[in-house]
């Protein structure tokens, strides 16, 4: 139901001739392949490496274009992470080719790059891995200075105990009915460069989660679990939620979208569990 398959839809694999693993080989014609399992853009994502060529799929795309968005149903950016550096780390002139292109800045489509190529150029990688999936790596968006973001933080004063922190962070419920929370972030809660503090973002989900479901539940509710999927987009503000069930209500499962008004692109998900109280 997740992913708005009909029952008639086997989830065995039956319907296939055959079903590769990471590692498998095959032939076409004379021609060797084999497989690479390249999850993070959805659980099942793979990589075919024939010849000379690696066929990616959604992983990668043209190195202007950096990588797959990681929000879907079992998508998750640290396994994106991972998966790329198995692919960077084959041949340098091995040729990569991409199944998507957008054209950036209005170039011309193009489907073909190397390893070499996306090791160099490629503006979401070449990052550690906690930078891969919190950190906006956009054209034209400064990547805050480490050295910088603890000087900030070491003059950050602690708010008071009983100071309310939404006020603080200036977060607003707008309409529970679609989980539509807003937040113009303030200094507070800013990191140089403007970016909002991860744990606020997490703050922000859980609010709309949960008048979400307490508007359609008719009863107060907790957030007993959620996952946060962050995505390459910028997080400066101002920033709106929207929350929809995942399957029937009495499931309890709720996705919020996070979306950054000021870069108008989608920072994040969160997948929600929520409970009566």
């Amino acid at each position: 139901k997740m992913f708005n398959a009909g029952t008639e839809f086997q989830r065995d694999g039956s319907q296939f001739d055959v079903l590769f693993q990471d590692g498998s080989r095959y032939l076409i014609g004379e021609m060797p392949a084999y497989v690479m399992h390249t999850p993070g853009h959805t659980p099942a994502c793979m990589t075919h490496v024939i010849g000379d060529a690696i066929f990616v799929g959604d992983t990668l795309f043209m190195p202007d274009g950096g990588t797959a968005r990681a929000d879907f149903p079992g998508g998750d950016a640290a396994q994106l992470y991972q998966s790329i550096q198995k692919i960077l780390a084959l041949d340098d002139a091995m040729r990569i080719f991409v199944c998507h292109d957008y054209g950036p800045d209005g170039r011309s489509i193009a489907w073909q790059t190397t390893v070499a190529e996306e090791r160099a150029k490629n503006i979401h990688i070449g990052n550690a891995q906690i930078t891969f999936i919190r950190t906006p790596l956009r054209p034209r968006d400064i990547k805050p200075d480490v050295s910088q973001v603890r000087d900030h933080m070491a003059r950050m004063q602690v708010p008071p105990l009983d100071q309310n922190i939404e006020k603080l962070a200036g977060i607003e419920i707008k309409d529970a009915s679609t989980g539509f929370v807003s937040m113009t972030p303030q200094q507070s809660v800013q990191r140089p460069g403007g970016f909002v503090q991860g744990a606020i973002m997490t703050l922000i989900g859980e609010m709309s989660a949960q008048t979400f479901a307490e508007y359609h539940l008719k009863k107060p509710c907790v957030v007993s679990g959620i996952d946060v999927r962050y995505l390459i987009g910028g997080r400066t503000g101002p920033l709106t939620t929207k929350a929809n069930w995942i399957g029937p209500p009495d499931r309890g499962s709720i996705q919020v979208t996070l979306f950054d008004e000021g870069h108008d692109v989608i920072s994040c998900t969160f997948l929600a569990q929520v409970e009566p109280c």
